[in-house]
């Protein structure tokens, strides 16, 4: 991904991102399809073009719904909130900061 600033003096920049999580979910009233309720965790990291480098982490509780046809199409959608916390290190010093985000998982495909 490139990165591009408003001042036409500054270079862009290429980032490279990554991601990897979880989850773990419970269904209430039917195995894996229907209602579910669950936990994500979820951490990010990159390199900011050789500039530094920042990471992050976002956990958080999701409610969802799974709904699974005859044949095995899936279809999950889940939202929540999640707790986030991001480190970046770079030329001009550190940071860390954190917030409250919100959470929104929409999965289709097939189920076996």
């Amino acid at each position: 991904m490139a990165v591009t600033s408003a001042d036409p003096t500054v270079a862009p920049t290429r980032i490279r991102l990554y991601e990897i999580g979880g989850q773990l979910n419970a269904y209430r009233f039917r195995v894996f399809r229907g209602l579910d309720v669950g936990l994500e965790v979820l951490w990010i990291g990159g390199n900011l073009g050789g500039r530094g480098s920042a990471s992050g982490l976002a956990l958080g509780p999701l409610v969802g719904y799974k709904w699974i046809s005859a044949a095995g199409f899936t279809i999950i959608a889940q939202g929540g909130l999640e707790v986030i916390v991001v480190r970046s290190d770079d030329s001009g010093g550190s940071w860390e900061d954190s917030d409250i985000i919100g959470l929104l998982n929409l999965n289709i495909g097939w189920s076996f």
